[in-house]
């Protein structure tokens, strides 16, 4: 199959059935990658081989799910920051990281503040988060997400 380079022009996605007997076939499907992220593509395959099951074998009956649309998990994430675990949580990491640098170096410049985060975890940063089973990766998105509750301006 030739790959796709254009996105531009149809088709974005191909699909080919290669038979290798009677009984033997293989379903070959390429895309490019901007068409599914990782979940995308996983949900799509697993939703295809549903049908095809069902389609093979009669007993076996697919409904599909729903398809869950962004505002769904807006509200769901608007509801789920006000529980008590988001509470929980926001509190844990403000104190994990009460200590931590609030500027980041960018584009050559030094102290410019990003949302309140540095770029580099402080060796304060890494004392506290040493033992606790948390990833400095990990450490970064949670404060990412403890400075998006702040309220700034533009």
């Amino acid at each position: 199959m030739p790959g796709i380079f254009d996105l531009g022009a149809l088709p974005l996605a191909n699909f080919a059935l290669v038979k290798f007997s009677d009984h033997e076939f293989a379903l070959l499907h390429q895309e490019h990658h901007i068409v599914h992220d990782g979940w995308g593509g996983s949900e799509f395959t697993a939703e295809l081989m549903n049908w095809y099951h069902s389609f093979v074998s009669p007993e076996f009956k697919f409904q599909p799910s729903p398809v869950p649309q962004y505002a769904d998990f807006v509200i769901t994430q608007k509801n789920w920051m006000k529980s008590d675990l988001a509470a929980q949580q926001r509190n844990y990491w403000v104190e994990q990281l009460k200590d931590a640098p609030q500027s980041v170096s960018i584009f050559g410049k030094k102290n410019q503040s990003i949302w309140g985060l540095r770029a580099d975890m402080s060796a304060s940063t890494s004392r506290a988060l040493s033992g606790q089973n948390v990833s400095k990766f990990v450490a970064k998105w949670a404060l990412r997400l403890l400075a998006l509750q702040r309220p700034f301006s533009i």
